[in-house]
């Protein structure tokens, strides 16, 4: 019996209890999991991508400390991300586990905080420059 689950299975002792189990993988070992556990669970598992987490000595750590603007930054230096449009931003929110929604409020933020400027025309060919690094 792996490691902490002897409490579990000492408590129930016949009843048909249901655990919740939440585990953390990397993306390219999702599949292999999946694939094990579709016979033994109930239902759907609930998939969802962790943004601004790395690990580091088998303990998972933000990348960042978590506020938009510097997961944006961090996002555009990696991606290496000069300037976007609206569209273009709003996939950028949705990468750094931002509501899409909420992607106009954000640029401006971003432009009040100077990070970004805006460039371009008023509406579809908007452009917004990345200029703070």
């Amino acid at each position: 019996m792996a490691a902490g689950l002897e409490q579990y299975h000492a408590t129930t002792k016949g009843e048909d209890d249901m655990f919740r189990i939440v585990v953390y993988c990397e993306d390219k070992r999702l599949a292999p999991i999946l694939k094990e556990l579709t016979s033994l669970i109930v239902g759907r598992p609930e998939i969802q991508p962790v943004v601004n987490a790395e690990v580091s000595d088998g303990v998972i750590k933000a990348k960042t400390n978590g506020k938009s603007k510097e997961k944006f930054l961090h996002y555009a230096k990696q991606h290496h991300v000069k300037d976007f449009s609206p569209a273009e931003g709003k996939k950028i929110c949705q990468a750094i586990g931002m509501a899409p929604g909420s992607a106009s409020y954000f640029f401006k933020q971003l432009v009040d905080g100077g990070i970004v400027r805006r460039g371009g025309g008023k509406t579809s060919s908007a452009r917004y420059i990345v200029v703070a690094k």
